[in-house]
């Protein structure tokens, strides 16, 4: 009876060590700028979605047109491999007579590129 006990908490502490949670995805660190007419542009969403599946990731441009990519609220990066690259204006919701900026081909456009291990830096020009 003592050898049964001993071998089933021995297959519990076992079941439990190999079923944690995985690392996720391997991610690659993004950051770059976005311009528009060669200007860098604030307020912009940054959606990169991966063509394999996969969670989005995104990014909020800054007054010099910044972006930096999170995965989830506390990882940075996005999924390695080939990403469909949007961007979209952040609406001022407390202005009434509130106009969009951001020509409308530009937040329909997409975007193709490759997300590598480690950093990788990837302007946004609009229109190119």
């Amino acid at each position: 009876m003592n050898r049964f006990l001993t071998l089933l908490s021995l297959v519990c502490v076992l079941s439990i060590l190999g079923c944690g949670q995985s690392d996720g995805p391997k991610l690659g660190e993004v950051d770059g700028i976005v311009t528009i007419d060669g200007k860098p542009t604030a307020n912009l969403k940054v959606l990169f979605v991966p063509t394999t599946g996969g969670r989005t990731s995104q990014g909020t441009t800054n007054s010099e047109g910044y972006y930096q990519l999170y995965y989830s609220a506390s990882k940075l990066g996005a999924i390695v491999g080939e990403h469909e690259v949007t961007i979209s204006e952040i609406a001022d919701n407390s202005d009434a007579n509130y106009q969009p900026t951001v020509p409308k081909k530009y937040t329909d456009a997409v975007k193709k590129v490759t997300i590598e291990g480690g950093d990788n830096k990837i302007d946004l020009s609009y229109p190119q």
